[in-house]
């Protein structure tokens, strides 16, 4: 790596001053130069969390290694969806390209030159949207790049002109078009439908849903690496979305690579197979079968969960 890493990176931090300090040294390590900080208010009053927001802000206004810092701070709390899709779109107002990076993803070193060597590959290639920094399903592949339908945003890349194409209020009926005409499994299709029903149900409240259906709506793909570069040590009770143990598999080691030992196909041929394998591991942990009554078990708490919640 060179001395500065140049490629501008987005960093989304919120309450938990732990892993926003092991992100920033990584980022310090890796020379980061570039680097925009946006972090949301404190929900609350509760002291707790007010203490917690207050050392995360501090280590951000006290970052000094970056020659190019930007930092976006909220006054008020947006919340979890409305608060990092307008980081993104604050991140875009600014540059053309770059990373994205919250809190709990861990990247590699070989993060950083993967994501730098995707951009430039595949920024005049309209039909990929998006570089993944995940790979639950190690093919074995000599390649560079593999394709997917399933965007990942436990650290990532993309460029501004496809940003721009980003909605954050579709509708139901949209959204099942787009599920419906994108996906022909029955299993992976059952999956996001139900996934779009919690989310329309306020069960959920993210920005990454409506980011996966703008591409699918677009028709388009994402790419990511052959092996796994960015770790998420998010999963615990202070997890907007993982907040219990049963999610814990995914939380995967980062490992480094030499891109140079892997052909570099800019060109890429479509695999299902492999692709409905990253589904399965990373959404469904696992075989066929496993993830059938993974998704039954899952559906299950969560109206549970739902019904406790509304009563």
């Amino acid at each position: 790596m060179p001395d500065t890493f140049n490629t501008p990176v987005l960093l989304i931090v919120f309450n938990r001053p732990d892993l926003t300090q092991r992100v920033l040294t990584i980022l310090k390590e890796n020379r980061v130069n570039n680097l925009f900080i946006a972090f949301d208010a404190p929900r609350d009053n509760s002291l707790e969390e007010v203490n917690a927001c207050k050392a995360v802000q501090e280590m951000i206004y006290g970052v000094d290694w970056a020659t190019n810092i930007r930092i976006l701070a909220r006054q008020t709390n947006l919340g979890c969806g409305n608060s990092i899709s307008q980081a993104i779109d604050w991140f875009f107002t600014h540059v053309e390209e770059g990373i994205i990076l919250e809190d709990d993803c861990l990247p590699s070193s070989s993060f950083f030159t993967f994501s730098q060597r995707g951009l430039n590959d595949f920024r005049d290639d309209k039909s990929i949207w998006q570089i993944d920094g995940s790979n639950f399903y190690h093919s074995h592949t000599q390649n560079l790049y593999e394709y997917s339908s399933f965007p990942l945003i436990w650290g990532w890349a993309t460029w501004k002109d496809r940003w721009d194409s980003y909605r954050f209020d579709f509708t139901p009926q949209e959204a099942s078009d787009i599920i419906t005409n994108q996906f022909n499994d029955r299993l992976i299709k059952a999956f996001w439908l139900n996934r779009i029903k919690d989310f329309f149900s306020n069960a959920v409240d993210t920005w990454d849903y409506q980011w996966m259906l703008t591409i699918w709506k677009h028709h388009g793909k994402v790419v990511r690496p052959p092996v796994n570069l960015v770790q998420n040590d998010g999963f615990s009770s202070r997890s907007t979305h993982f907040e219990d143990d049963r999610y814990n598999y995914l939380s995967k080691k980062a490992v480094n690579i030499n891109l140079d030992e892997y052909l570099p196909n800019a060109v890429l041929d479509y695999d299902f197979k492999l692709d409905d394998l990253q589904f399965r591991y990373r959404f469904m942990k696992g075989s066929r079968v496993h993830s059938f009554l993974f998704f039954i078990n899952d559906n299950f708490i969560k109206t549970i969960r739902r019904a406790i919640r509304f009563n």
